[in-house]
């Protein structure tokens, strides 16, 4: 038995009323469309669906005006956009770029502005997944919402603030993707139809542990992994593993983070990819040197730098090639092989300048006068200079301010300058305030 949909009878029975008013046949009808007559005549009868392409061209050839869509022809382009959706989410690029020149129309229909909304963000989505600018799209999305914004859809503006989250990521502008990432959150959990985003969680983590918040961090990265299992086809689980690896690093807890870099290194070994090993190599070496294994810390640097070096990482490129320079200097410093350290740190710092790399030259400089703390032209860089650059950086360097504390505290102790040890002890208390609660401490003048 052949059963069809009401909705499609219903659409249907409209395209035929219209082509009779407008004197012409289904043969005419499918000629100026683009299509067969045999598709006009079964479209007619509601045995067929009408996809956006060609509702949009059947519409033009009947020389329909712009206006609202029904109800039916909303429906077409709405559970269109979401099976779009689902591509990009499972990355079918190939899919989704062809459903794309489908939704397109959409663009075109001033008064749908809702699904333009939705349209341009997942549009804007599937262009950062090829590497592609994606131009004025979220301008354009944000100019809609800014005049209709009070009668959209949660769909539509949970993907806005998903995908102005991840650009604001991707830019480093942290505090900004967090403020979008909590209200894509919110608005994922007002809708009916949308489940939980392993990518929204992800994102809201990362900025978390960029501002200093571990244990946010944590927190959400779990969810991310929670809501990950649903989504088998496009796992981020890896990757969210790894930022746990991170945030267990942080947060002191070494033995939990070495066993996820295990895996990892051990998983790159299995499908023998060189540049896999080599960045696998690296991340085990830098918890074996937390942990105070400098040697075995350095070999497997070192291992790290031949592997991606014979894989071909597009050239080993300068910011690779600095960050592992960087490794090996905190590795011989723990050795104390002070000549070699000295000899990588000035060859790091003329690169560093030649390509105005300012915080490679920071981090260099700040390496140099922990070896000389001695001196009290070290002690003034490491204030003045390295800890306000490191509170202010857009990156996890923040963590590494707490060591530089530390250590300066310590030293000041021991030379019996109290006031500068309580004072590196009172900026280390600020920076634990703002990775608990997120502010500044105030103080208020009056207790002081």
């Amino acid at each position: 038995m052949n059963y069809t949909n009401p909705s499609n009878i219903q659409i249907g029975e409209k395209i035929k009323l219209l082509r009779k008013a407008k004197e012409m046949t289904q043969a005419d009808l499918a000629h100026a469309a683009g299509c067969s007559d045999v598709y006009i005549s079964r479209l007619e009868r509601g045995e067929v669906e009408c996809d956006a392409g060609n509702l949009f061209a059947i519409k033009k050839a009947l020389d329909i005006p712009k206006a609202p869509l029904t109800q039916d022809e909303m429906a077409v382009y709405t559970s269109m956009i979401w099976v779009w959706h689902e591509q990009i989410n499972t990355r079918r690029i190939s899919d989704a770029i062809a459903m794309k020149d489908e939704l397109a129309n959409i663009l075109h229909m001033p008064f749908e502005w809702d699904l333009q909304v939705i349209f341009l963000m997942q549009e804007t989505r599937l262009l950062l997944m090829q590497s592609e600018d994606p131009g004025q799209r979220l301008e354009k999305a944000e100019a809609i919402l800014k005049e209709h914004g009070n009668n959209a859809s949660t769909e539509a503006l949970y993907l806005y603030h998903m995908t102005k989250t991840t650009v604001l990521v991707g830019a480093g502008e942290y505090k900004n993707a967090l403020k979008h990432g909590q209200k894509a959150e919110a608005y994922n959990n007002a809708s009916s139809i949308l489940t939980p985003s392993a990518l929204v969680f992800t994102r809201i983590a990362q900025s978390y542990l960029h501002l200093g918040r571990p244990y946010n961090a944590l927190i959400y990265s779990e969810r991310a992994l929670m809501a990950d299992k649903n989504d088998a086809t496009d796992s981020l689980g890896p990757f969210i593993r790894m930022m746990q690896a991170a945030i267990y690093t942080i947060l002191g807890e070494l033995d939990r983070a070495k066993r996820i870099y295990e895996e990892q290194y051990m998983r790159s070994k299995s499908i023998n990819d060189k540049t896999s090993i080599g960045f696998a190599a690296h991340d085990l070496g830098c918890i074996e040197l937390k942990m105070g294994n400098a040697a075995e810390a350095l070999k497997l640097i070192n291992q790290a730098e031949a592997y991606i070096n014979e894989g071909g990482i597009d050239g080993h490129n300068a910011l690779l090639s600095a960050v592992i320079r960087n490794n090996k200097v905190k590795c011989l410093m723990q050795l104390k092989r002070y000549d070699e350290c000295k000899k990588i740190i000035e060859d790091g710092l003329v690169i560093a300048k030649e390509e105005n790399n300012e915080t490679n030259i920071i981090y260099l400089e700040t390496v140099k006068c922990l070896m000389t703390i001695k001196d009290p032209k070290s002690q003034d860089y490491l204030e003045n200079i390295t800890i306000p650059y490191y509170r202010n950086s857009n990156s996890t360097l923040i963590y590494d301010v707490l060591e530089i504390c530390h250590t300066l505290e310590n030293f000041y102790n021991k030379n019996r300058s109290k006031t500068k040890a309580l004072n590196m002890a009172k900026v280390s208390r600020d920076i634990l305030h703002e990775m608990f609660y997120g502010c500044p401490v105030e103080v208020d003048a009056m207790t002081i």
